[in-house]
């Protein structure tokens, strides 16, 4: 139980990261009066469906590509691929290094004197190595991982943040809830919901699901059973957790109207600074730094670990310095310029990662129904591209291209940035309602069979947890 205890954990504070800290409070600021609603959606994306996300991968196997492997060999693997460099280098670990440097360590350094006027002072390139080289020494003994962090970097994190909550909460602070944000009057359950994909948590934890199987099987001989339920157990724990602090950083950013403050580091820098008085500022740059350390941590051990299973050519070791140098080269080029890359990656990745969590979790009425993992694909895909290619454009050129055209006006919840969820409804619908027609293309390989071997295994490991 201890081990389950210390995964659980561990997995909470990997995470917990940049998007966890800053998101919440932003989106309790802006929901004014529709708090319940845009916290529920919020936790939806931010917690449940990491979740569920973990238990899919953990029934599917223990990594990204037995999850979309389902679909076929050649999906599978540029799913894989696309989700190594989405929480990887191209964004998610540099986004964890730029936000401990821009919204905990800058601050300090601005009073100091030592800030600079450029992107990056000389003292921030110094944090940006230091804060590498710990990362790397961190998840370099892997070995002792669940301990250090599980026993010490966890609680430390949530301590701090909690303290941070009550205080504020019970503090003589003036406080004030503000109106609700214009985006948020209509839809804000949606509008909370899509708040949470900005914790990138559902891709994360795809590839998080896979070390905590790892770290609750001490043995190649233990059932797989008993390493399912210690997954369920720790993901509960991390959830819980999970969803505490939230709901804690969305109440400070609700009543924080009267701060003035707009965004979600500077709602909370306030609250530290009205809590803590005068060391605000050092208690605050604490929860930062060791946010956004523990999740690093964790993306570069999880994907040194992957890269060396699924590529070879390296060893663990190799790519956790490939991983760790190419994300600090990024880091470097400041924190807008990796936003500026998220976003479209994170319309992309996260409806097809739901939708094929959303079949993994039904195949107890799928598995004679293989073929539905390929109307999922076909359908779902597209759309996400779609609506990634458009924010893409967006960013990089001089005006939106939208690849659905007119026919974004007919999707319902397109408005709302769900327009996958009705292609999703209808693949599921044709996959079981519809006799069951063999599907082999070169772009999927061989559906039927691949999603079937999946099938057999799952069941011959867990039998009747399916």
């Amino acid at each position: 139980m201890k081990r389950v205890v210390l995964s659980g954990l561990m997995l909470m504070s990997f995470f917990f990261g940049a998007g966890n800290l800053i998101y919440p409070p932003l989106a309790g600021l802006n929901a004014g009066s529709e708090f319940l609603s845009v916290t529920t959606g919020f936790t939806l994306t931010a917690v449940v469906i990491p979740f569920l996300t973990i238990l899919a991968v953990a029934l599917s196997g223990d990594s990204a590509l037995s999850l979309a492997g389902r679909v076929g060999k050649l999906y599978g693997l540029v799913f894989t691929v696309i989700i190594i460099l989405s929480i990887g280098p191209l964004f998610g670990i540099p986004r964890v290094a730029n936000v401990s440097l821009e919204i905990g360590v800058k601050p300090l350094l601005d009073s100091s004197g030592l800030g600079g006027n450029d992107s990056i002072s000389l003292a921030g390139l110094l944090y940006i190595f230091f804060f590498f080289l710990m990362a790397f020494v961190l998840a370099l003994y892997g070995e002792q991982l669940v301990d250090s962090i599980g026993k010490y970097l966890s609680p430390a994190l949530v301590i701090f943040t909690m303290a941070l909550v009550l205080v504020y909460a019970f503090s003589s602070s003036p406080k004030e809830v503000g109106q609700v944000h214009e985006e948020y009057v209509s839809g804000a359950f949606f509008k909370g919901a899509f708040d949470g994909y900005g914790t990138l948590d559902a891709i994360a934890a795809v590839a998080f699901a896979g070390l905590i199987v790892n770290a609750l099987r001490p043995s190649p001989d233990t059932p797989a059973k008993v390493v399912f339920s210690g997954v369920v157990k720790a993901g509960f724990i991390a959830c819980v957790l999970l969803a505490v602090i939230y709901f804690g950083l969305a109440y400070v950013g609700n009543v924080s109207a009267v701060s003035g403050k707009s965004t979600g580091a500077d709602i909370l820098v306030y609250a530290s600074e009205e809590s803590f008085g005068a060391a605000g500022q050092l208690v605050f740059a604490i929860i930062v730094f060791l946010a956004c350390i523990t999740t690093a941590v964790g993306l570069l051990k999880t994907l040194s670990t992957y890269s060396r299973n699924l590529f070879g050519l390296f060893s663990e070791k190799s790519w956790l310095i490939i991983y760790t140098l190419f994300s600090a080269v990024l880091s470097v080029q400041g924190l807008n310029s990796v936003l500026k890359t998220s976003v479209p990656m994170i319309y992309l990745t996260y409806p097809i990662t739901i939708a094929l969590v959303l079949v993994t979790l039904l195949n107890k009425w799928t598995k004679d129904r293989a073929w539905v993992y390929f109307w999922v694909a076909l359908l779902v895909t597209p759309v996400a591209f779609a609506d990634a290619f458009r924010i893409f454009s967006a960013n990089y050129f001089n005006g939106s291209i939208d690849l659905l055209g007119g026919l974004r006006d007919y999707i319902p919840l397109a408005n709302t940035d769900f327009s996958w969820v009705t292609p999703l409804v209808l693949a599921l619908v044709i996959g079981f309602l519809f006799p069951k027609k063999p599907v082999n293309n070169f772009l999927l390989g061989d559906v039927d069979a691949e999603a079937r071997r999946k099938k057999q295994e799952a069941e011959e490991k867990y039998g009747e947890v399916l």
